[in-house]
């Protein structure tokens, strides 16, 4: 599955990953993932490499709509982000960020032809950093993985 995930810095940070949903009833499903995203992002002073591994869980709830079936969940995500800052000049120094973020997450997720083998899904998500890593950049806008951030996703699904 390929993700996008949009920080609250206005960052978009391109990853992957995989997920598996548990099924408790025709109705209600419990949904795992892993996720890691990675970019370097440029700032006046520099780069800075993000990596952002992350972990999620949810209960969620789906429905038949003809050939499409959507769901949602609201479930709780919690990673780890590394920020190393690479100076653009002898006038800067580059040093590291890192730390554990935890938060809530709710996603939407639309399968199409879900009876096939294979078949394709979008996924929507949001969420809040309760506890996030905050990347400051000298004379720049810092890097931001706190307070609220969404998600997209695009895959396929196998049965």
């Amino acid at each position: 599955m390929a993700d996008a995930h949009l920080l609250a810095s206005r960052d978009l940070i391109p990853g992957g990953g995989a997920r598996t949903a548990v099924w408790i009833s025709p109705t209600f499903f419990l949904r795992f993932d892993a996720l890691a995203h990675y970019a370097e992002l440029s700032r006046a002073a520099g780069t800075i490499a993000l990596t952002m591994p992350s972990l999620s869980s949810a209960l969620g709830a789906s429905f038949w709509v003809g050939s499409l079936r959507p769901s949602v969940s609201l479930g709780a995500r919690a990673g780890y982000a590394w920020m190393s800052g690479v100076a653009g000049s002898g006038a800067t120094t580059g040093y590291r960020e890192r730390g554990a973020w935890v938060g809530p997450e709710l996603a939407v997720e639309l399968s199409a032809w879900p009876h096939a083998r294979v078949h394709p899904l979008l996924s929507l998500s949001v969420g809040a950093h309760i506890l996030g890593v905050r990347g400051t950049v000298s004379g720049g806008r810092d890097v931001m993985a706190t307070s609220v951030w969404s998600g997209l996703s695009l895959g396929a699904a196998v049965r």
